[in-house]
């Protein structure tokens, strides 16, 4: 029997998608909208594999986490600000420091990206002064599309679906922001792929999956055609979104290398905080 994999309404989906598809004996999928409920299905068997953010797990107790076995989107959103003349960061803390208000809007608390951007506004003197708040994706559209927000961090495609309707400008891919504290590196850690146990793989499953990150890289019309149609999009946003995320499977040495950097980098910051 094949696999159930529980994948987000993101282009995170696409190699699990593009799997299911040309795979079906191997893979199935199911869309996710809510982190916890998907978990619980993870831990108590009703899905086989879950793709969710890469420190999702570390809300669990350590006796009880299923196991990580890859990280395979290395950069997947970006800050997008409603003003497109907010150029910079000084441009962006000014503003925030100006309008009562005013912040970016980081994903939920403890989530890859919120831990992230805090981290570079911790680390990197050009962010000093930016306020930042949390909120859940669903709050954060409802309360941009209202016009009550000035910059947001949205995943792709939410954040190439705002720019070509005109509702958003792209501030930074929040990959080139982190090479500016990571020695060039614009990989982080992202989506992972999480299993109870490793052994639920079979046989050549990485190699099948490896070759499918490689499509990801290329896509023919076929495929921007599919995932357009599987996450209800126009393709021109598909196409548009898909150059600003990284999808990798690097040999695990690599991999554990950039996760470490970014563990590292993430814990500084979070001690200077705390320190603060």
């Amino acid at each position: 029997m094949s696999m159930l994999v529980a994948v987000p309404r993101s282009l995170a989906a696409f190699p699990w998608l593009l799997m299911a598809r040309d795979m079906p004996a191997l893979i199935r999928t199911r869309f996710f909208d809510k982190h916890d409920t998907a978990l619980k299905e993870l831990t108590d068997g009703t899905v086989d594999l879950l793709c969710t953010g890469y420190t999702e797990m570390l809300r669990l107790p350590e006796a009880e986490r299923p196991e990580r076995i890859c990280t395979y989107v290395w950069g997947l959103s970006a800050i997008v600000v409603r003003d497109g003349a907010l150029e910079s960061s000084a441009d962006l803390a000014r503003y925030c420091g100006q309008n009562a208000g005013a912040a970016l809007v980081l994903p939920f608390a403890g989530s890859p990206l919120d831990r992230q951007v805090r981290a570079l506004v911790s680390l990197s003197s050009e962010f000093t002064g930016i306020t930042l708040q949390n909120a859940e994706l669903a709050e954060t559209l409802q309360r941009w599309a209202k016009g009550e927000l000035c910059a947001a961090v949205f995943p792709e495609p939410i954040a190439a679906r705002l720019i070509s309707t005109g509702a958003g400008h792209r501030f930074a891919d929040i990959a080139s922001l982190w090479a500016q504290i990571n020695h060039g590196e614009r990989r982080s850690p992202q989506v992972s792929l999480f299993a109870k146990a490793a052994s639920t793989l079979g046989e050549g499953f990485m190699a099948e999956f490896r070759r499918v990150i490689l499509i990801c890289h290329e896509p023919n019309a076929e495929d921007l055609h599919f995932l357009a149609d599987q996450l209800s999009l126009p393709v021109p946003i598909v196409e548009a979104a898909l150059p600003h995320v990284i999808f990798e499977t690097p040999e695990n040495s690599n991999m554990q290398n950039l996760e470490a950097s970014f563990d590292q980098l993430v814990a500084l910051a979070e001690k200077n905080r705390r320190g603060a």
